[in-house]
């Protein structure tokens, strides 16, 4: 009949090209449709022997990662994001608990803290670079210094100028430029500003009821000012 005939035709039609014809072998199959195909064949036969179809998906996967690692030459891909890579390692934490034979309760409970803890350890943000100190002008600091000790001499003696003169001698100033103002102590803006702080408190519980007397040239602000300019 004529499908008889048909299929002697085909088989007739192979064996000739089979035997006269030189054809060239079929390529290949790029690596990874191998990797594929057997990903296909493992979970075909977890299916078969009674895996349920979550557990032989996962089996699936970890078999195409792993040929595809082994086999093929393919470019490294970008590196994913931290978070990225926690889920994966969670996730094959969690294939591997249940192959062990533990819940998926259990074992996504697990997951879930792997996970949890990698993100804590491995992709917090790393702490800002402190900005840097601003240089201060410690000569300056230092003659902010001097005021404010001679100032608050005049509030504890009710303006007595001899005795605060000794008790803040004129060489206090190059004492402290000694003392910080060298390689290896800095005098810091926080404690340059703490010191503008008490001078002008100083300077103003002194001046304001004295705007006219000679130890008092400036207003309080403008005493401020020039205390803080030298603070960077």
């Amino acid at each position: 009949d004529e499908r008889r005939c048909h299929a002697m035709a085909e088989g007739a039609m192979r064996e000739c090209v089979e035997e006269n014809c030189d054809v060239p072998e079929p390529p290949e199959p790029p690596c990874e449709e191998r990797c594929a195909h057997h990903a296909r064949e493992v979970f075909e036969e977890c299916i078969e022997h009674g895996g349920d179809e979550r557990r032989c998906h996962a089996m699936a996967e970890r078999a195409m990662r792993e040929c595809v690692e082994e086999n093929c030459d393919v470019p490294e891909p970008p590196e994913p994001p931290c978070e990225e890579r926690c889920a994966h390692h969670a996730r094959e934490v969690f294939e591997d608990c249940v192959e062990s034979g533990g819940g998926e309760d259990r074992c996504g409970e697990h997951a879930r803290r792997v996970f949890e803890r990698c993100v804590a350890g491995e992709c917090a943000e790393p702490e800002p670079e402190p900005e840097p100190e601003p240089e201060i002008d410690c000569p300056g600091y230092c003659s902010s210094l001097a005021r404010t000790l001679f100032f608050s001499c005049l509030n504890d003696t009710g303006g007595d100028l001899d005795v605060c003169a000794r008790r803040v001698p004129r060489d206090l100033i190059q004492q402290c430029i000694e003392l910080r103002c060298v390689d290896g102590v800095r005098v810091t803006a926080r404690t340059c500003h703490a010191q503008c702080d008490a001078l002008t408190r100083e300077y103003g519980e002194y001046c304001d009821p004295r705007p006219r007397d000679p130890q008092c040239p400036q207003s309080v602000e403008d005493r401020d000012a020039v205390c803080r300019s030298f603070c960077g």
